[in-house]
């Protein structure tokens, strides 16, 4: 008995068990078989655990509940960040027309130069420099910083162009220059200026080295007088090789993610400080050169991160976004300014006409529904013909940004939405839910906006990363046949940290709620896209970016993985009879694709253990053939990608085996899975 009892005793170490039992070793073979029974008692509770916490998930393939939106997923395309000068729009030229509010901002002048405004060559963008030349031995010129230098790639072509006149009798030459952070000369071209009048001169510069700082200069040595505008610089390598289009890398990253929303122009250029329709789309419709400067609200409203140097050149707009949409396959999702957050900001809304501002607001939201949607023998079907897309847009909803807080406020915002609706009946309209709403404010908003015959309200989630943890079964309860929803800005954030694959895990755990109810949440879009590393307002962003290179972060692999891989029916999916949602610290959705033939499943695992699941396909009358398995996991789950380690934590990809349509695997601590059965 006392042995038995010192056998079972796997706390003793052999020693201690020599010892009790006055047993003597004299055989170094017995003593090894004796240390190997006491490990495997040792380990026996541990396998009887294992055995015990093996994890069963059911889907129950018969049971399609409901029609998946082809428009569940996308991003907020909003120029916050620096995400559009100096990031997305490919232009390499700061302040290109001289037009910010210090004219020669971000350029340096050398010899006689001066701004003018006489006689312009672009009516909404006055402005040129006047170069004036005698006997300047250095010459006449400018000098263009970029925006925080101008990057130049070994190999690779850049279009230069400028307009320009010459008030001389002879020819002018103009020698066009890319120097280095030191004033080396990396790669030089002439223009030879002839005429008294406004001409566009075009030259390509081919750069012989790698430089993320480089400068541009443009300067003349010979007697005479000249005046220059618009001036401009872009790689010849820009996304599908459009002339003056987007930067290469950054706008594939965003196609790759196969975003099915886009939406534009966010809410931030709409809530601006002043009284006219604050993002003025129609601005943005003329040639580029053309196009009015604006100030961006992130020039000044943040007081500890001001950025005096944030203007909008528009040269990425509205018809520039529909194009990009179109080319990725992505839904255009439009928001419009009611009028009233510019009431409501304006420091002398006492002092406004509130009937001209609903009314120009009115006619501004409804031109532009016009523009995008209407036949090309309406006057803003037109202009969209003119600029060479003669069929329509074709965009299926609105969003109303709003701050309607009174009873004012709300019969403001009903007359906008009956007047849209008189003309355009099958506009779906998205009203506001406000960005912090409780619960009664909520109910209460959601009650105005059917009133209004608004069926579709926008929240916007910027909370904590706990708070998608907690809240992942945040609509599973949600009244059906009611109103619906869409969120038109969500991000895990917390004191305006950049994020890590923790926080990207609970956006994905949250996201695996809103497939389990997309009869109810009929879009998510992720905001913000892009941040400038080096001029960036808000966190977390999806891409980090500066001048020559990009960083994925953990939580744009998994909005790319949940797009990816999206199904058109939502299948019930269950542990214990219950709907995943944090079970175990387990969170899953699971849908049937009748495209591809497949079932797919997400599951996050937030657990710091490795947790043994078996998935049962149950009621599938033919076995899947194969299963491809996509892992997104790291031993660091506190990091992420970053532009000096992009490829930290990237989304790894195996195929698996299945027998009988019930696959047994092991999640990893802190990951999320796609398994993908083809049928």
């Amino acid at each position: 008995m006392n042995i038995f009892f010192y056998l079972c005793d796997t706390t003793q170490t052999v020693e201690s068990y020599i010892i009790k039992t006055g047993m003597h070793i004299h055989s170094t073979h017995l003593y090894r078989r004796l240390l190997l029974f006491f490990a495997l008692l040792a380990m026996l509770p541990c396998l009887s655990q294992a055995e015990e916490s093996e994890l069963s998930i059911v889907i129950h393939t018969k049971k399609m509940e409901f029609t998946i939106p082809n428009s569940l997923f996308g991003f907020n395309l909003s120029d916050i960040n620096s995400a559009f000068d100096g990031g997305l729009y490919a232009e390499l030229v700061k302040n290109r027309s001289f037009e910010y509010d210090f004219p020669m901002m971000g350029w340096t002048p050398f010899g006689n130069v001066k701004i003018d405004s006489k006689e312009p060559c672009f009516e909404n963008a006055p402005h040129y420099i006047h170069l004036l030349l005698r006997d300047e031995p250095m010459g006449v010129g400018i000098e263009n910083e970029g925006f925080r230098g101008i990057p130049v790639t070994a190999g690779e072509r850049y279009r230069f162009s400028c307009f320009a006149r010459n008030y001389g009798v002879c020819d002018m030459k103009l020698i066009v220059e890319l120097v280095s952070p030191s004033n080396v000369v990396i790669c030089a071209k002439e223009l030879t200026l002839s005429g008294k009048r406004w001409t566009k001169y075009i030259t390509t510069l081919t750069s012989p080295i790698t430089e993320g700082r480089a400068k541009l200069r443009i300067s003349s040595r010979l007697r005479g007088a000249i005046d220059i505008d618009h001036v401009s610089l872009f790689p010849t390598k820009t996304f599908h090789n459009h002339p003056g289009g987007l930067r290469n890398d950054l706008a594939e990253a965003i196609a790759d993610s196969k975003p099915q929303v886009l939406r534009f122009p966010g809410g931030n250029p709409i809530d601006r400080k002043n009284v006219t329709p604050s993002y003025s789309w129609k601005n943005t419709l003329t040639k580029v050169e053309n196009r009015p400067t604006d100030i961006s609200r992130w020039n000044y409203t943040i007081d500890k991160k001001k950025f005096p140097e944030y203007f909008q050149t528009y040269g990425f707009g509205l018809y520039e976004f529909l194009s990009y949409c179109e080319e990725i396959g992505a839904e255009p999702m439009l928001v419009v300014d009611c009028g009233l957050s510019s009431i409501v900001n304006n420091p002398k809304a006492k002092s406004t006409n509130v009937e001209e501002v609903l009314e120009e607001h009115i006619q501004d939201a409804l031109d532009l529904i016009e523009f995008v949607n209407d036949a090309e023998e309406a006057t803003w079907g037109e202009v969209r013909t003119e600029m060479g897309h003669p069929d329509p847009f074709n965009i299926k909803n609105l969003t109303i940004a709003d701050n309607a807080k009174t009873s004012a406020d709300f019969e403001y915002l009903s007359r906008f939405v009956e007047a849209i609706k008189h003309r355009y009946p099958k506009m779906e309209l998205i009203g506001s839910a406000g960005t912090n709403p409780d619960a009664k404010e909520m109910e209460n908003r959601i009650e105005f906006l059917k009133n209004c015959d608004i069926h579709i309200v926008d929240e916007q989630l910027f909370r904590s990363p706990e708070w998608f943890l907690a809240n992942a079964n945040k609509y599973d309860n949600y009244k059906r046949n009611t109103t619906k929803i869409v969120i038109g800005e969500m991000g895990a954030t917390e004191n305006n940290a950049r994020s890590s694959l923790n926080s990207a895990l609970r956006e994905a755990a949250f996201m695996t709620g809103i497939e389990r109810n997309a009869d109810v949440v009929e879009t998510c879009v992720y905001a913000p896209l892009l941040a400038n590393a080096e001029a960036w307002q808000c966190a977390p962003d999806l891409i980090w970016f500066d001048n020559l290179r990009i960083a994925k972060t953990a939580s744009y692999y998994v909005q790319q993985l949940f797009a990816l891989h999206q199904g058109t029916h939502a299948l019930s999916t269950t542990l214990n009879n219950q709907a995943i949602a944090g079970e175990k610290d387990l969170f899953a959705s699971s849908q049937f694709d009748k495209n591809r033939n497949q079932i797919i499943v997400k599951i996050v695992n937030y657990s710091n253990n490795a947790q043994t699941t078996s998935f049962l396909l149950e009621g599938l009358k033919r076995n899947a053939s194969k299963v491809i398995h996509h892992t997104l996991t790291s031993v660091h789950p506190e990091l992420d990608n970053s532009l000096d380690n992009p490829n930290l934590i990237p989304p790894t990809q195996e195929n698996l085996s299945i027998k009988n349509n019930i696959l047994k695997v092991s999640l990893s601590p802190k990951s999320l899975h796609i398994f993908i059965f083809q049928l």
